[in-house]
């Protein structure tokens, strides 16, 4: 957290409560609660076409679940009858499996505890 301006230790449990909260989003055009924030691993387009400059200097970079509301406000705004998704992911690529596996031996319940953070 070095270099967040003396926010760091606010930074980290607002962070860690984020893997405790559930994930709103749309699933066959009904919005859902789904408890994956951290997991879900996967990869995700930076681009819309293969030829976009995007793709060449970021391409498909790993992302994972994570509590955005977007997920579900966007969704409810465009009336979707689908799915939606968001996700984030950080580099280099070890920190996301780290998270990863952390999420999955943590309880939930762990994750909005400020002691635990």
């Amino acid at each position: 957290t070095a270099g967040l301006g003396g926010s760091g230790e606010v930074n980290l449990l607002i962070t860690n409560e984020g893997f405790g909260e559930p994930m709103l989003v749309f699933r066959n055009g009904k919005l859902v609660k789904r408890f994956t924030a951290g997991g879900d691993s996967r990869k995700a387009k930076f681009y819309i076409k293969d030829d976009d400059l995007s793709a060449r200097l970021v391409g498909e970079r790993p992302v994972w679940d994570w509590p955005f509301p977007e997920s579900a406000t966007v969704a409810q705004h465009l009336k979707i009858s689908g799915n939606s998704n968001v996700g984030m992911g950080t580099a280099p690529d070890i920190w996301n499996v780290i998270l990863n596996a952390m999420v999955a031996i943590v309880p939930r319940s762990w994750w909005k505890s400020k002691a635990f953070s």
